[in-house]
């Protein structure tokens, strides 16, 4: 009767509530923190999910245009399986834009990587706040610039304050070699003509160069890169640039899952999946389970070919099934 009865509690619509925390520069962000059903007096598993680059949302998204859902199908998930969840707004996500600075010269402090680690760590510890949460059974799961900031994170806090984390599609260089391996790739296939992709690259590599040195972003970009380098990520990108991801990882001793889509067409499976690796496989202590999904995108969706951006629709189950086995050991 009693194992009746929990199934019939996991099954259930699990509980939304609109979680706000406050940064440590004063800031009042938003998120959705999402609670199954269960027993009383009983502590729950709980994840924070972070979103990848951009002003992508709580869910995974950027509206309206990018519906991905990623997040928000991932907590779904988690709670079917009994287990909470914890996503939010992140600053640069467009519902914040009322809080941005009204002077765009202050945008490259505001938005600078720093913010966002420790933004992340705010939510973390709002979370593990939580009267239905167990604080010693909390974990951080990071898609794209989200496993950034949390191996970031992770390396901050340590496994005593963060016992397990997730990467899922993230980079295991600095995002200058990403860049310039994806703009690499973009240019061959619009153009045969090796001057053009000659000048397009020795520009590139000009203003990455500018902003490792300066923190600020180049103004004199051509036009088909200028959209790489917008007002107020002059300091995010000079971070992004010199974080090593695979450095700053290795010295973590908790448990971690690192995960990728076999055709992301944005991080390299080739090259930046075995980084990571070879980094968590290297320490002395903390499990590693690694997994690549067949046929998935950057976003974990079910695709044909890498050409396919594999944005929208459900996630792969296979992933779904490696993040709950993850979660269910915290």
């Amino acid at each position: 009767m009693l194992a009746v009865l929990l199934t019939c509690a996991m099954l259930a619509t699990p509980k939304e509530t609109q979680l706000s925390f406050k940064t440590t520069d004063g800031l009042e962000l938003h998120g959705t923190f999402l609670e199954p059903e269960h027993p009383a007096g009983t502590k729950l598993i709980s994840v924070l999910l972070l979103p990848g680059s951009g002003p992508t949302d709580r869910d995974g998204n950027q509206p309206p245009a990018l519906i991905t859902d990623l997040l928000k199908q991932i907590a779904s998930a988690l709670a079917d399986k009994g287990i909470a969840s914890y996503r939010f707004d992140k600053r640069a996500a467009h519902s914040n834009a009322a809080i941005w600075p009204k002077d765009t010269d202050k945008f490259d402090d505001f938005f600078a990587f720093e913010h966002f680690r420790d933004d992340a760590i705010s939510a973390f510890n709002a979370m593990k706040g939580q009267p239905s949460v167990d604080p010693a059974r909390c974990g951080m799961l990071g898609h794209s610039e989200g496993g950034l900031i949390t191996i970031t994170v992770a390396a901050k806090l340590g496994k005593d304050q963060l016992p397990a984390i997730a990467l899922l599609g993230t980079a295991g260089r600095s995002l200058d070699l990403v860049i310039l391996d994806q703009i690499s790739g973009l240019l061959h296939r619009q153009t045969t003509d090796d001057s053009v992709i000659k000048t397009y690259m020795d520009a590139l590599q000009k203003g990455i160069d500018y902003v490792k040195a300066n923190g600020k972003r180049p103004t004199d970009m051509p036009a088909g890169l200028q959209g790489l380098f917008t007002p107020g990520t002059g300091k995010i990108l000079q971070s992004y640039f010199t974080i090593d991801p695979a450095k700053t990882i290795h010295g973590y001793t908790g448990d971690v899952l690192l995960m990728q889509g076999e055709m992301d067409s944005q991080i390299s499976v080739t090259k930046d999946f075995p980084l990571l690796k070879t980094a968590l496989s290297s320490r002395s202590t903390g499990s590693l389970t690694t997994f690549t999904v067949p046929n998935a995108s950057h976003n974990l969706k079910p695709v044909d070919a890498i050409t396919d951006p594999g944005i929208d629709g459900p996630v792969e189950p296979a992933a779904l099934g490696q993040i709950l086995k993850w979660a269910s050991k915290l």
